[in-house]
């Protein structure tokens, strides 16, 4: 029996502190949603947070309209929120091999096997934000296979070349590879440039 083996690791950049991550693992079933509160927007903070009541928690695994019709109305919760602003979301579970998830915004999915990258979140629409009440959720569904799922904000994917991300999905350890991204995300004088969000996955056993 494979099992869902995961790394995960969140460091804020000051002042912004926007980026959340939220997780629910067990060997054979994963959950998680990522969350960067849009820049630019009051509130992007509370907003990243709220996304957390789409975390899916039941132990069935949920079909992709399920989830979608979960993030609108999410979506709707945070627009009518008085405080909160808008983020990026992606919302993701995991089990038996197969990665069901849907996504609005700039943070990003992908799938790394052998050195090919398969953007889970290429066709996702940049804006509008997730907590404007008209996010347009996209969904998408794969195979993870022996493939290594990588999932994060646009502190990993805008500071990180993409051929070191790919070379570093070939390391067999999952708690070094979020390290080695960790390190390639920052600056010469080891501060990060945005806030760091990174969940990485693989099937073991």
């Amino acid at each position: 029996m494979k099992r869902i083996t995961i790394a995960t690791r969140t460091q804020q950049a000051p002042p912004s502190g926007q980026d959340r991550l939220y997780v629910l693992h067990e060997e054979e079933m994963l959950s998680f949603v990522v969350a960067d509160g849009a820049g630019g927007f009051a509130g992007g903070d509370k907003a990243a947070e709220m996304t957390n009541l789409v975390l899916w928690s039941e132990p069935r695994v949920p079909m992709l309209d399920e989830l979608i019709d979960a993030a609108r109305k999410n979506d709707l919760d945070v627009d009518l929120d008085p405080i909160a602003g808008e983020t990026t979301l992606i919302q993701v579970v995991v089990s038996d091999g197969l990665v069901r998830g849907c996504s609005v915004g700039d943070s990003q999915a992908w799938i790394v096997r052998d050195f090919v990258i398969d953007r889970l979140t290429g066709q996702q629409n940049r804006r509008p934000f997730h907590g404007s009440g008209r996010a347009k959720h996209v969904a998408f569904e794969r195979q993870l296979g022996d493939g290594t799922l990588i999932c994060g904000s646009d502190g990993v994917f805008n500071y990180i070349p993409r051929d070191v991300i790919v070379r570093s999905c070939e390391l067999s350890d999952l708690e070094k590879l979020v390290d080695t991204l960790l390190h390639n995300a920052r600056l010469g004088s080891g501060a990060l440039q945005d806030d760091f969000c990174l969940l990485v996955c693989r099937m073991t056993g």
